[in-house]
């Protein structure tokens, strides 16, 4: 082992990786107890870094300190506690980059925070202030850092530092218990006994603008300087400092050297290390998971050569010291998985695209049995002296409709054809039965015509592709992402499909940037391995490159031979391609609709793979339906479909929904206001400061240069490029090639930009005129950004002036899909209707329209049961229809309760209306005593101890629970009695029975069944719902 002895301060050289740059750093400082701020080029430096040492820390069995201190405030204040709490003996490494050390902090005077203990006497008040001055934003629930909400005697709060939010839960000014819980679920997790509240900011006061990192540092601290960071970029302070600068060449030359990347290059990487065990050299290969260790293990066995260590960490790229004779590989360097790893932000998960049932007031709704009206809103109604609420529904002329929690499950959110307005029926239901009956026609057509499409295509003969070989494996292993199970589901049907003796016809359905684009990568090469063709179609020149680029980063370990067909190759390159594919020669190849021009040939086509089908001219389309014969066809469409539609047509339709965003997206912070010069100069800054770039979306091409020079006056220096759909094709390429490449820092251009454009390093998008979109056009805009682990801003700004009641409408709906996986629901469920239009055909928007999408559905599923030749009892749980049988089987067996009490949910304890919904709704679905229990301590969890009317309410579904055993369908109490009504007016022999035998004193049968005698049966001052509940559970066991 070389030690070695520093003399600084000091320029060094020959630290070529990040791995060198780790093992240095620990051999020289940390393991002689000096703490260590590197200061790095940029953010996302900072997290690659902290992999590596991390992984060197682990491998020299050590536990470093490694805190992070990017621009991002969060992690600043986490950083800046550690320092504050840290052992002054104990080193660490802390990580910056040059913009992040200079910025201004808090002063350690002012670093305040707030600990919180089981058992404290503390106001609330006291916490709510806190967090309120030192920047956390008050949300309804807690779903990201710096985010708390209050709920009577619960407060949730989620610091910076911590993993998990923590739930403070009161008894007066006591804090009775803390606990960890799961935003997803908002569920406690654990308990705890303490928890630190630090401040969301650094917040300043104008005083305070001159206090620095400088404050909360070491004495003995050795300042790092990686290479390419200029001296004038950093503060003064740092010379306070003994500093190690890394330079390109120095007079100090380390002897350490990258390793050769071997880019899958098995025999090559053996080669290397039979060249190191012969040198002497003591060889580590860094692996990420056990997965890669085991596939380097096979192959070296396959290969009879002996096994260098392994160790599993995230070492990101390794390096060799002659003089140390010392080497250190990484899977990576062996198959040329990434230049650079992508590596997601901590405490993101992905979170499904639940088409949740949310309402609010104004939404349309459709009533099973009264049609289309209007929800306004939960109502609360006093029946006597006690209180139950009704959703109020608006229909035409006016009239009015409350539905009583009992018929909560009759009532849908209505979605029809976007930008459309469905009609209002009234209450009198013969218009509304007629176009049930005409939307039945429309689904049971269109139900034969797509099963009489799947059936035919069932019976042609295909191309059975062999099942997984080695090379396969190769690839799955070389992808640097974990497949969400969607994605991964998606990948076995495909290959399940190919593996078919009958030709696929595969639907994968996935939004913007949740890993289609793999799916479809495993197909094809599945196709070149049994020496097939495939080729890619997509809609537009800019996506097809974007796929073309993919698809050969993704193989270049692999022989494939790939090659692009768009306009923008010249006569001679598209010749050359032509050539080539008719004698096999070109193994994938991607292009836009010139791919399916007649003078295109394949030598042996085996694979089909249609991007956004629906974007295509009807000509283009006709051209793809020829192409499809007797091949393999996998379709892409980020635009999803409704759940209840996938589900209906499971069997007829081969559809593989993914709809897991992947781990780490971040959700996209949305501004929306009037048009502001000075928020839009902001925004535009603040990205620039950041090297990042900017979309701009104008899409006027009459005006869109007078933007270009507005936005050129307006941030002097930035440079700025226009794109839209009449400029030449060749111009589209060149303004795309130099923006990809950073040539402008903003980019204005028309919805152009719509169509599927990866662009990792734009983060910021403006939009005008936001009201003149569509909700779904707008979601599909803003996921061109928040594509990397960079914080991403969408600024929707529309017209000063009226608006339209529509346009009001869609900038409200907005505002409500700021998050992730929850916040674009409602453009969720606006885009459905066009993959329902995909799927059916625009040519069913009439009647989807008519009575809803989600009734619509219902009718084709009913039709597809039928077709199938299932009957009710004999579709199982397999398809929508079984489970749709099993609710109307529900339905017609559901008790009602009518009792004189006060049973729901009170809007001071749960204030959301939508989620007082929810629990309603869940309550009715609710099956067994456990699933109550379950719910009961949920709420209890969330929002506090319930109160009387909740506790009545968990009452009257325990009661319901027992009645639906009993065949009972009705409970009304009258003043002098209970009347018990059976379905059918038929009392079962083994019921009649025990009633005379044992409570025959207190009851009287008559034609629906039979009655209780309240004064008789209830002894005075009892609760009659617990006699009741009382009295059917005796009678069941009896």
């Amino acid at each position: 082992m070389v030690i070695y002895y520093i003399f600084i301060p000091m320029n060094i050289s020959g630290l070529p990786t990040d791995g060198a740059k780790a093992y240095y750093l620990f051999e020289a400082l940390f393991l002689k107890g000096k703490p260590c701020l590197c200061i790095l080029n940029d953010d996302e430096d900072i997290d690659i870094f902290t992999d590596n040492l991390s992984a060197i820390g682990s491998w020299l069995k050590v536990s470093p300190g490694i805190l992070p201190f990017p621009q991002e405030n969060s992690k600043r204040i986490s950083t800046i506690f550690s320092l504050v709490n840290s052992d002054a003996k104990t080193p660490f490494f802390l990580l910056s980059s040059a913009a992040a050390v200079s910025r201004g902090t808090v002063s350690p005077a002012n670093f305040s925070v707030l600990c919180l203990k089981t058992g404290d006497i503390l106001p609330r008040e006291k916490i709510i202030d806190f967090l309120a001055n030192t920047g956390y934003t008050r949300e309804d629930f807690v779903s990201d850092i710096c985010q708390f909400s209050v709920r009577g005697e619960i407060i949730d709060i989620w610091p910076p530092q911590s993993a998990w939010p923590c739930r403070v839960v009161f008894m007066d000014n006591e804090i009775e218990q803390l606990r960890e819980f799961d935003v997803e679920t908002q569920r406690s997790k654990n308990i705890i006994t303490k928890c630190s509240i630090l401040p969301a900011s650094e917040k300043m006061d104008a005083s305070e603008n001159a206090h620095s990192l400088k404050e909360f540092l070491p004495a003995d601290t050795v300042i790092f300087i990686d290479e390419n960071i200029a001296q004038e970029t950093l503060p003064a302070w740092i010379k306070d400092f003994p500093a190690i600068e890394l330079e390109p060449l120095s007079g100090t030359s380390l002897d350490f050297f990258p390793n050769t990347s071997c880019r899958g290059n098995i025999n090559l990487f053996l080669g290397q290390l039979k060249e190191l065990r012969k040198d002497g050299f003591q060889t580590t290969v860094f692996c990420a998971n056990l997965g890669e260790e085991e596939r380097l293990l096979e192959i070296l066995e396959e290969n009879k050569a002996e096994p260098p260590a392994f160790f599993i960490a995230p070492l990101t790229q390794g390096f060799y010291n002659p003089q140390m004779k010392l080497a250190l590989i990484t899977y990576n360097e062996i198959f040329g998985r990434y230049d650079r790893p992508a590596r997601l932000p901590k405490f993101k998960t992905g979170k499904p695209l639940d088409a949740l049932w949310e309402i609010t007031a104004g939404d349309y709704v459709v009533h099973e049995k009264r049609g289309i009206g209007k929800y306004r809103g939960l109502k609360p109604i006093n029946t006597g002296e006690n209180i139950s609420e009704y959703l109020f529904l608006e229909y035409r002329g006016g009239d009015k409709l409350f539905v009583p929690l009992n018929d909560f499950h009759k009532v849908q959110k209505y979605i029809g054809v976007e930008g459309r307005r469905p009609r209002l029926y009234s209450l009198d239901n013969i218009s509304w039965e007629h176009a049930k009956e005409r939307a039945k026609k429309s689904a049971s057509d269109i139900a034969k015509h797509l099963y009489d499409l799947y059936t035919a295509r069932k019976s042609l003969p295909g191309h059975m592709f062999p099942a997984d070989n080695e090379f396969e494996k190769v690839l799955a292993d070389s992808f640097i992402y974990n497949e969400t199970p969607d994605q991964a589901r998606a990948i076995e049907e495909v290959k399940k499909d190919m593996e078919s003796p009958h030709p696929m016809d595969r639907v994968v359905l996935g939004d913007v940037g949740f890993g289609k684009t793999e799916v479809a990568l495993r197909a094809a090469f599945k196709a070149t391995l049994d020496a097939r063709q495939a080729g890619l179609v997509a809609p537009t020149t800019v996506l097809a490159e974007q796929h073309y680029n993919v698809f050969t980063e993704r193989l270049k370990s692999f022989p494939v031979k790939i090659a692009l067909m768009t306009r923008f190759q010249t006569k001679k390159e598209q010749k050359e391609t032509l050539d080539a594919l008719k004698k096999g020669l070109v193994d994938i190849v991607i292009g836009t609709h010139r791919l399916i021009q007649k003078d295109v040939v394949f030598k042996d086509l085996g694979l089909l793979i249609v991007d956004e089908e629906h974007r295509f001219g009807v000509k283009q389309k006709e051209h793809i339906k020829m192409m499809k014969k007797n091949v393999d066809v996998l379709s892409l469409t980020a635009t999803p479909i409704p759940r209840t539609l996938s589900m209906s047509l499971s069997g007829i339709k081969d559809l593989s929904v993914i709809e897991s965003p992947p781990e780490g997206r971040l959700p996209v912070d949305t501004y929306i206001g009037t048009h502001d010069d000075g928020v839009i100069k902001k925004a535009i800054l603040a990205e620039l400061n950041r090297s990042g770039q900017v979309f701009y979306v104008h899409n006027y091409i009459h005006s869109i240069y007078a933007r270009k020079n507005y936005l050129e006056k307006l941030v002097p220096g930035a440079r700025v490029a226009i794109l839209h759909g009449k400029m030449h094709s060749s111009e589209i390429e060149k303004t795309m090639w130099e923006f990809t490449r950073k040539m402008y820092d903003c980019l204005v251009a028309t919805t152009i930009i719509e169509a599927g454009i990866d662009l990792p390093n734009v983060n910021t998008m403006i939009i005008e005129q936001a009201e003149e979109f569509g909700l779904s056009q707008l979601y599909q805009l803003r996921g061109r950004i928040g594509r990397s682990r960079t914080k991403a801003y969408c600024y929707l700004f529309y017209s000063k002036g009226e608006l339209t009641e529509d346009a009001k409408k869609r900038l409200q709906a907005l505002n409500e899909f700021m998050k992730l996986g929850s916040g674009f629901k409602l453009a969720l469920r606006d885009m459905e209707i066009r993959g329902a239009g995909e799927i059916l055909g625009d040519k069913q928007h009439g009647f989807v329209q008519d009575v809803g999408l989600d009734m619509y559905c219902k009718f084709i599923s009913d039709e597809m049961s039928s077709l199938r030749g299932e009957t009710p009892d004999a579709r199982g749980t397999n398809s929508l229809q079984g489970a749709q049988s099993a609710q109307s089987a529900k339905e017609a067996r559901f008790p009602v309760i009518d009792l004189n009490m006060s049973a729901f949910i009170p809007g001071d304890y749960i204030t959301q209306d939508d989620i007082r919904i929810s629990y309603y709704r869940r309550f009715m679905a609710v099956e067994n005593r456990a699933e109550l229990d379950i719910m009961l301590t949920e709420l209890v969890d969330r929002f506090g101890k319930p109160p009387g009317p909740l506790a009545n309410l968990v009452d009257v579904i325990e009661l319901r629970l027992a009645l639906k055993k009993l065949d009972i369908c009705l409970l009304k109490e009258q003043n002098k009695y209970i009347d018990v009504h059976f379905y059918e007016n038929n009392i079962p022999p083994e019921t009649v029975d025990r009633l005379y035998k044992n409570y025959g004193a207190i009851i009287e049968f008559c034609a629906f069944g039979f009655k209780i005698k309240k004064k008789a049966a209830i002894a005075d001052g009892r609760p009659v719902i617990g006699f009741l509940k009382e009295f059917f559970e005796e009678l069941q066991i009896r």
